[in-house]
């Protein structure tokens, strides 16, 4: 029953293990999302899960958004986002290479929610909650919402948590 969960659970096959921290350009990182998560564990929303099985598959999900999630949106990001307010040409052979990465893992991504409201589960956790800023700026500054509306259970999801007071609020007080 184990290997059975572990081998169903987890998307993708380089992923062999969660860890809380990342290595660095200066050596190892604590990941501040969990340090401020746990300290304030029982206050507000809980956002590591309540059992065993719910704490690793946030951790896992984390990690999923970490190595295959955040690295071709955040080129993506800056092409479409940064380069432009910096003046520059938006290079569009690298939007291109980096949206078909991410489209790989979005199709991942709409597997697991087409089973599951949230990444981790039926709750909300860290997991969906490190996705807002990044995913916020692709959508509604990069314009590139159509590859989110394309996959129903991944859309359903964004206006879920995209939509959740807190993240309005902070939005509104940014904007």
């Amino acid at each position: 029953m184990e290997g059975a969960f572990l081998s169903n659970s987890i998307p993708f096959a380089s992923l062999t293990a969660a860890v809380r921290t990342s290595a660095c350009a200066s050596g190892w990182r604590i990941d501040p999302f969990w340090y401020l998560a746990e300290k304030f564990d029982g206050q507000g929303t809980p956002l590591l899960g309540k059992s065993m099985k719910e704490k690793a598959l946030v951790n896992q999900w984390v990690e999923v958004e970490s190595q295959n999630y955040d690295r071709p949106l955040i080129s993506i990001v800056e092409q479409v986002v940064w380069t432009p307010s910096w003046g520059k040409t938006t290079n569009e052979e690298i939007v291109a290479a980096e949206m078909a990465k991410l489209e790989k893992v979005l199709d991942i991504y709409e597997v697991q929610l087409t089973n599951h409201k949230y990444l981790a589960g039926d709750f909300f956790s860290l997991a969906d909650l490190g996705h807002l800023p990044g995913t916020h700026l692709l959508v509604n500054i990069g314009k590139k919402g159509a590859i989110f509306a394309a996959r129903p259970h991944l859309n359903a999801w964004w206006e879920d948590i995209s939509s959740r007071p807190s993240f309005k609020k902070i939005m509104a007080k940014t904007s």
